[in-house]
């Protein structure tokens, strides 16, 4: 899988490297995704389940995240998900996954309660609300540390904002993010990598500075041919025996449209060509120094020869006398 990578340093003294990818077409891992998605759709109840053989829905995470995922490639089903979602449970704050759709969150973000709206012999209807008492730790939850990034961005908050990418990337091994969760959680994610993490971790890059090489290459290797995406995996990359589910694929297909959508790497700043404009001019202003230390070096240079050859002629002059 080709990529591309262009490193850029900006900023002087404490220039930071801005890596900017041209990614592969993605296009087809959407479809392929999407249509995992709509193998979980039931007509009925005008949701998606949790996973192919499971009897649960959640309207918040899935649901909330599928209507998104599969507005590129299924707006009818999109749309039916999401009065689905009007009609179970108004508008259904969660009070976390909105930071990834771009909407306001409220910070810190509170631990989860979960409510059953429906409990029937074929189905259990749930929604999850972050309006516990407690809060939940960036510094111990990755996710929580990329939802709280992005709020911080849509407020326009650079300093919270780059204390919560520091946080993340101190989290980040080169392989996944290890967190809590993954040090000290339960089965299923007890050393394993959760495949959503690095799909938000993806994406709070591309809202910045741009994709680190080889992590999309990561995430697409999690994607089964069937084409849901696995929850987790391991060191060695093996799917660690997951599932694929309905949030991790939804996830990984608002991630990887975003990035097939992109014609042109975005500049981290918008003033980003003033400082191009600034290296131009320290380049060229070294140029005229060189030049001109080599100009005066070679008029330095001939004057001595010049010298030299005068001296040279008055003792030529005097022994001939």
């Amino acid at each position: 899988m080709a990529t591309f990578v262009l490193a850029i340093s900006i900023g002087g003294a404490n220039a930071q490297t801005v890596i900017y990818q041209y990614f592969p077409p993605l296009g087809e891992r959407v479809q392929l995704a999407c249509g995992f998605l709509r193998t979980l759709y039931n007509s009925t109840l005008g949701l998606v389940r949790e996973t192919s053989d499971s009897t649960r829905y959640h309207i918040a995470s899935d649901n909330l995240l599928a209507q998104k995922a599969l507005r590129p490639c299924d707006t009818s089903m999109a749309t039916s998900i999401e009065t689905s979602i009007g009609q179970y449970c108004g508008n259904c704050y969660n009070g976390m996954h909105e930071a990834f759709l771009g909407r306001e969150i409220t910070l810190p973000i509170h631990t989860a309660n979960v409510m059953t709206i429906a409990n029937t012999t074929t189905h259990t209807i749930l929604w999850e609300v972050h309006n516990g008492t407690s809060t939940l730790s960036p510094f111990d939850y990755a996710d929580v540390a990329v939802y709280t990034a992005l709020e911080r961005i849509r407020r326009g908050n650079q300093t919270g904002t780059s204390e919560m990418i520091e946080n993340v990337n101190a989290l980040f091994n080169g392989q996944g993010l290890v967190d809590e969760p993954y040090q000290n959680g339960p089965p299923g994610e007890l050393g394993i990598y959760q495949t959503y993490k690095l799909a938000l971790y993806i994406h709070l890059q591309s809202k910045q500075y741009g994709v680190y090489p080889g992590l999309v290459e990561r995430l697409l290797r999690m994607q089964g041919p069937e084409g849901g995406f696995h929850t987790g995996y391991e060191k060695r990359e093996t799917y660690a025996g997951t599932d694929m589910n309905a949030e991790t694929t939804s996830m990984a297909i608002i991630v990887l449209d975003q990035l097939a959508t992109q014609q042109a790497p975005r500049f981290p700043f918008p003033f980003y060509p003033v400082a191009i404009l600034g290296q131009i001019l320290l380049y060229i202003a070294i140029a005229i120094i060189a030049g001109t230390a080599v100009v005066l070096g070679f008029v330095f240079w001939e004057e001595r020869r010049k010298k030299r050859s005068s001296q040279s002629l008055s003792r030529t002059i005097i022994s001939e006398i």
